[in-house]
């Protein structure tokens, strides 16, 4: 399942933008990007839990690719 920020469950798959995913990459928003970030994306793709801010890539799918681009972003 994939939730939007208001915990609903997310319409007919339409793309969402959300300005509200102020922090490019702090999916727990505490203020840091880091290897938490990491493991809630993960658990995100893993159990098909995600929010709108989880689409790091805004291709409107959560999959390693979004991983990918959260440990890029980390390491750079």
């Amino acid at each position: 399942m994939i939730y939007d920020l208001d915990g609903s469950i997310s319409d007919i798959g339409a793309l969402n933008f959300n300005l509200n995913c102020s922090n490019f990459g702090d999916l727990n928003n505490d203020n840091d990007i880091n290897v938490l970030d990491i493991i809630n994306l993960v658990n995100c793709v893993l159990h098909e839990e995600c929010n709108v801010c989880s689409d790091l890539n805004y291709d409107g799918i959560y999959n390693i690719l979004d991983i990918i681009d959260l440990v890029n972003f980390i390491l750079n």
